[in-house]
């Protein structure tokens, strides 16, 4: 083989596992199978839902179960809340049906995704299922009536440990001044949660974050490779 042929070779060598170490990259960080995985979540502490005009509501509680349903995609049952209330609102209770300070959400599906890769920060990006409009919608009382409230879009909250077999993972939710940190995947679009409100005070569709610190256990060792 002559050493022009040979340096070509080598050069396509080269390129085609970059190629290949690229894409790996590209499809991580992922949840390592066998799907599904069974998991249970429980929020610790009180957990607030606050928007940039500094209107929020506080749960004491909050606890769901749900599936990972393939390397990226999550599913969780309806997330339910207890011990509700909202100080902005008159520091009356807050709740979406009979049950008093109870607040249960649909169905949100999580999408796993980069953070910061470069130090494999990883994330769930949350979202109302395709087939609904809203997160949650619910009331809280005030000395004027209820203010009935909805709370749409999306949310990123950090997810921890990465490449480390466990069934023990934590899920933080964080904001500033009613804004979400972080604001969106790495070199992704940002990502919105929104609140708005009808009733004694009518507001439109209103930026806001959550701040929350969640156990979550898998019924089986997992794995998030990042």
């Amino acid at each position: 083989m002559s050493r022009i042929r040979g340096a070509v070779l080598v050069v396509c060598m080269l390129v085609v596992s970059s190629i290949a170490a690229a894409s790996a990259l590209a499809a991580l960080p992922e949840f390592e199978g066998p799907f599904p995985i069974h998991f249970t979540a429980l929020q610790l502490g009180t957990g607030t839902l606050i928007t940039k005009g500094n209107r929020e509501v506080s749960c004491k509680h909050g606890s769901t179960l749900g599936f990972i349903n393939g390397p990226k995609d999550v599913l969780a049952n309806s997330i339910i809340y207890k011990e509700c209330k909202s100080t902005k609102f008159g520091g009356g209770s807050c709740q979406s049906g009979a049950v008093k300070g109870e607040i249960t959400t649909l169905s949100v599906l999580g999408l796993l995704g980069y953070i910061k890769a470069n130090t494999k920060l990883v994330g769930l990006l949350f979202e109302q299922d395709g087939s609904q409009n809203h997160f949650a919608s619910f009331e809280c009382e005030t000395l004027l009536g209820a203010e009935h409230l909805i709370v749409r879009g999306t949310v990123i909250c950090h997810l921890s440990p990465v490449n480390t077999i466990t069934k023990d993972y934590h899920l933080e939710c964080k904001q500033t001044n009613g804004m979400p940190e972080p604001l969106s995947f790495e070199g992704g679009p940002k990502d919105f949660l929104t609140t708005e409100g009808t009733g004694p005070e009518n507001f439109g569709a209103e930026e806001s974050g959550v701040t929350a610190l969640s156990d979550v256990l898998t019924l089986t060792l997992t794995l998030i490779l990042a």
